[in-house]
C-alpha cells in the first residue's frame, strides 16, 4: 500500500529524463506525446471530461444489464421496472446507479462546456466545439427518452409537457415530436420509440461524436492554451494514467453510495386519461417549461433560438489567443466576469419577483435576453475584448438557466409558486 501511495506523491505528472523508454498501449493512444505542464493540473479542468465519459460508461454497462428484463410495452414496462427492483438480483441498486448517473452526466457535461467557455479553449477549435453541442444535444436527448421508461405518472405527464415545449419551436417543432412520440400524445409508440432512441440510435451517435471528440483533442495537440507562451514537456503517461484511474475511481464509489443512499424512485402506473397537477417537466427541461409559461413565443422560439446561435458563433466571435487555458483569462476580466453575474443575478430576482407579484411590464425571459445582449455590446465596447463580451453573455445565460430551473422546481399546483419547505411542492 505505501509504494501505490507513494505514486501520487510525484511533483507532477511530467517525465524526469527523455530516456524514459515509451510503452505503447490503447491510453497512451488518448494523450498527445507532448503536452503544456499547466494543463495536466487538476484545477485546470476539474476532471469534468473524464467524469462525463466515466458516467456514459458507467450508463452504457448498466443499461445493458437493465435491457435483459425490461419490456417496452405499456402492459408491461412498469411491472418490468417492479421486477428489476425487487426481483432482480443488484436491479434496485443497478437502476439506482443508472439514474444517478444519468443526472451526474448532464451536470459534468455542462459544467464541461461551460469550463471550456470560459478558457476560451473553443479557440481555434471550432469544429471540436461544434463537436461538444452536438454531445450536449445527445446527451439531453437521452435524458428525455429514458425519463418515459418506467412509465409511471410523473415519467408520462413530464414527456408530454416536454413534448408540447418542443412542439412551440417553428417549422421544425412539430415534426421533431411527432418524430420521438410517434404522434401528437404519449401512448404505445411513444414508449416504443423511446426505447429505441434511447438503447441504440442516440448512444451510437453519441459514441461515434465521443471517440471524434477525443481523437480532436489528441490531433489538436491536448487541452488547448495559449502555445507562444508555454512550452510543451514530455508527457509522463504512466503518472497520468494513475492519477485517471484514481478519479475514475474516486466517482464510482461516489456515485454508487449515493445510488445506495437514495434509491431511484417509482410513481404509481400511468394513467393517460388523468394527468398531474402540475403537469412538469422532468427538473432537466423545467427551466425551459418556465419560461414558457410566461410566453409561448419568447420562452420556446425567440431564447432558444438565440442561446443556440450564440452558442455555435461563440469560437467564430473570439479568436483572440491571448490567455487561452486559463479561467475567465487575466484577473480584470474575472473581475468584470464577476460583475456581470452579481448584475444578471439581480435583474432575474427582480424580473421573477415582479412576475410573481402581477406587477410585470415584460417576461422574466425577455428581460434576461435584452440583459445578456446589452452586456455583450458593452463589454465588447467597454474592454475591446470580445472574449470578455462573450464570457458575460455566458453569465447571463447560465444564471438565467439555473434561476429558470429552480423556480419551475418550485411551481406546486396549479403552477403556484410554493417554497420548497410549503406543503404542495413538486420536483420531478
Amino acid at each position: 500500500m505505501r509504494a501505490f501511495l507513494q505514486q501520487f506523491r510525484k511533483s507532477d505528472p511530467v517525465a524526469k529524463a527523455e530516456s524514459t523508454p515509451r510503452r505503447r498501449n490503447f491510453l497512451e493512444h488518448l494523450h498527445p506525446p507532448r503536452v503544456n505542464a499547466r494543463t495536466l493540473r487538476f484545477r485546470t479542468t476539474f476532471g469534468l471530461g473524464l467524469a462525463s465519459l466515466t458516467f456514459f460508461a458507467v450508463l452504457v454497462l448498466t443499461g445493458a444489464v437493465l435491457m435483459v428484463a425490461y419490456v417496452p410495452s405499456p402492459e408491461r414496462a412498469y411491472g418490468s421496472i417492479l421486477d428489476i427492483d425487487h426481483a432482480m438480483t443488484f436491479g434496485g441498486f443497478l437502476r439506482s446507479l443508472h439514474r444517478w448517473s444519468a443526472y451526474g452526466m448532464l451536470l459534468t457535461v455542462a459544467l464541461h462546456l461551460l469550463r471550456v467557455a470560459f478558457q476560451g479553449a473553443y479557440n481555434r477549435r471550432a469544429l471540436n466545439w461544434s463537436i461538444g453541442l452536438v454531445l450536449l444535444g445527445a446527451t439531453l436527448t437521452l435524458a428525455f427518452t429514458g425519463y418515459l421508461l418506467p412509465w409511471d405518472q410523473r415519467a408520462v405527464w413530464a414527456t408530454t409537457v416536454s413534448a408540447h415545449i418542443l412542439a412551440e419551436i417553428p417549422g421544425l417543432g412539430a415534426p421533431l415530436r411527432d418524430l420521438l412520440l410517434g404522434g401528437e400524445a404519449v401512448g404505445e409508440a411513444a414508449l416504443l420509440r423511446a426505447y429505441a432512441f434511447h438503447v441504440f440510435f442516440f448512444p451510437l451517435l453519441a459514441t461515434v461524436f465521443l471517440v471524434w471528440h477525443l481523437w480532436r483533442v489528441r490531433r489538436d495537440g491536448g487541452l488547448a492554451s495559449s502555445s507562444d507562451v508555454e512550452v510543451g514537456v514530455k508527457l509522463d503517461a504512466a503518472h497520468l494514467h494513475r492519477r485517471e484511474v484514481a478519479w475514475v475511481l474516486t466517482l464510482l464509489a461516489a456515485v454508487s453510495l449515493v445510488a445506495d443512499l437514495w434509491p431511484a424512485s417509482l410513481g404509481a402506473l400511468a394513467d393517460l386519461h388523468k394527468p398531474d397537477n402540475p403537469e412538469k417537466a422532468p427538473w432537466f427541461f423545467v427551466g425551459a417549461q418556465e419560461l414558457v409559461s410566461y410566453s409561448a413565443f419568447v420562452g420556446g422560439v425567440l431564447v432558444p433560438a438565440v442561446c443556440v446561435s450564440f452558442l455555435a458563433a461563440i469560437p467564430f466571435l473570439d479568436r483572440d489567443r491571448r490567455d487561452v487555458g486559463r479561467l475567465f483569462g487575466s484577473p480584470s476580466a474575472a473581475m468584470s466576469t464577476a460583475a456581470a453575474a452579481v448584475l444578471a443575478g439581480v435583474v432575474f430576482a427582480v424580473g421573477v419577483w415582479l412576475e410573481l407579484s402581477g406587477e410585470r411590464t415584460l417576461d422574466p425571459g425577455a428581460w434576461m435576453l435584452v440583459l445578456g445582449v446589452v452586456l455583450f455590446l458593452a463589454m465588447g465596447a467597454l474592454t475591446g475584448s470580445a472574449r470578455a463580451a462573450v464570457q458575460a453573455a455566458l453569465v447571463v445565460l447560465a444564471v438565467s438557466l439555473l434561476g429558470f430551473t429552480l423556480v419551475g422546481l418550485c411551481r406546486g399546483p396549479d403552477w403556484v409558486f410554493t417554497l420548497p419547505w410549503e406543503v404542495g411542492a413538486n420536483v420531478p
